[in-house]
């Protein structure tokens, strides 16, 4: 029963995250629009990257409620309740994870954005080829097939590495 309180309460902070998000967005604009209206490009600045910082921060609360959502559904299942009682509610956390993991992806896409808009600007072609890097992982995102295989497996990579270090815990704690 603690994998889907937890799960729900991911889904809280996700929502929570969320709101703040567009708070911060709305924030953001009156910023951005008050620097066009005086004439203040600094403003206009801070506002942008307010928006930019808050669409992340609401991609990572979508993401992080998605794995909530998840997390829940396979608590509440007979055979992911059988899994979590085993494993130690991990296919709860794996599944939160994977929303944690695919906003992470996104969120990444975004600051490519500005890395590839600030290398151009700058004559740093690296910066510039590294943005296009992180762009391009979020359009993968769009082929059917590609994204998903990688997404799915750089989340398989983490869940597993989290099943052996409490598999190598319990070992030492044991023996």
């Amino acid at each position: 029963m603690s994998a889907i309180k937890k799960a729900f309460e991911a889904i809280g902070d996700g929502i929570k995250h969320v709101g703040e998000a567009i708070e911060h967005g709305v924030e953001g604009l009156g910023k951005a629009v008050g620097g066009l209206l005086t004439g203040h490009p600094g403003e206009i600045g801070k506002g942008l990257s307010e928006i930019g910082g808050s669409l992340k921060e609401g991609i990572s609360g979508l993401g992080e409620a998605a794995g909530g959502v998840a997390g829940a559904v396979a608590g509440a299942t007979p055979l992911g309740a059988a899994i979590n009682g085993m494993f130690g509610d991990k296919l709860s956390h794996f599944l939160e994870g994977v929303g944690k993991q695919a906003a992470g992806v996104l969120n990444n896409g975004i600051d490519g954005v500005g890395h590839v808009a600030h290398g151009l600007a700058t004559g740093n072609l690296g910066e510039a080829f590294k943005g296009a890097v992180d762009v391009g992982q979020v359009a993968m995102l769009a082929v059917p097939g590609a994204g998903e295989a990688e997404l799915a497996g750089d989340a398989l990579g983490v869940a597993a590495k989290g099943l052996l270090k409490q598999g190598v815990e319990g070992e030492v704690a044991n023996g």
